[in-house]
């Protein structure tokens, strides 16, 4: 365990390790990034588009068959709409191995949901990046592969509608080996009445196609 970080994010963190011997390589609060002896990178402070008060505000993959090269995909919280799902991409390279950012924020989808996840490709290399719209049910997958560039997205219309604002907050994970997904949807509530109540949705995911689609609902509890 790593108990020196600089990092304080109460919410939606990322880091990615070296994937043989464990080494933590840099961590991020989707606004800035620290390298593995936390400290910011050349490029790094606070120059990210996530938020402290996002659910899954960033999410790091590696560019697939490359080393040194990692995407981080941020996502703005409920109350931004100009921001959304966005990419910057670090190379290690840089700055005598411990990393910098190449460039940043180049946008995706807005708005969006605070929901980001990733799944990695059924040939074992590439790796798709799912997110959601806002006042939808849309489902957005981005495929990464060796180019870095996170291709034209897939997009599935299935399940329950993520309303603007309270709607948007909730996680989106993947099951182990990538075929389902959990959608949270949160509820609104006006002092303790329940105006909308949160719902769970239940998907299924095809790593080949980047195709979602609708299982059923889960018991909010």
């Amino acid at each position: 365990a790593r108990t020196d970080g600089q990092m304080i994010q109460p919410e939606g963190p990322a880091s990615i390790c070296n994937p043989t011997t464990g080494e933590l390589l840099f961590y991020t609060d989707g606004i800035s990034v620290w390298n593995r002896s936390h400290q910011y990178t050349p490029n790094g402070a606070f120059v990210l588009h996530g938020s402290t008060n996002t659910t899954q505000s960033a999410v790091i993959v590696p560019v697939p068959g490359d080393s040194l090269r990692y995407l981080i995909f941020t996502a703005d919280d409920k109350e931004d709409d100009d921001q959304g799902v966005e990419y910057a991409l670090v190379d290690m390279s840089l700055d005598a191995g411990y990393g910098d950012i190449v460039f940043r924020n180049r946008e995706l989808l807005t708005p969006t949901t605070e929901k980001l996840v990733a799944v990695t490709h059924s040939n074992g290399c590439d790796i798709w990046v799912i997110a959601h719209g806002v006042n939808n049910n849309w489902f957005y997958a981005w495929l990464v592969d060796r180019s870095g560039t996170p291709s034209a997205p897939v997009i599935s219309k299935v399940g329950s509608i993520h309303p603007d604002k309270t709607g948007k907050v909730g996680y989106l994970k993947a099951s182990p080996d990538g075929t389902k997904l959990v959608a949270v949807i949160s509820g609104e509530y006006l002092g303790t009445t329940t105006v909308r109540s949160s719902a769970v949705d239940l998907l299924s995911f095809n790593a080949v196609t980047g195709e979602v689609g609708f299982i059923g609902d889960l018991p909010p509890e």
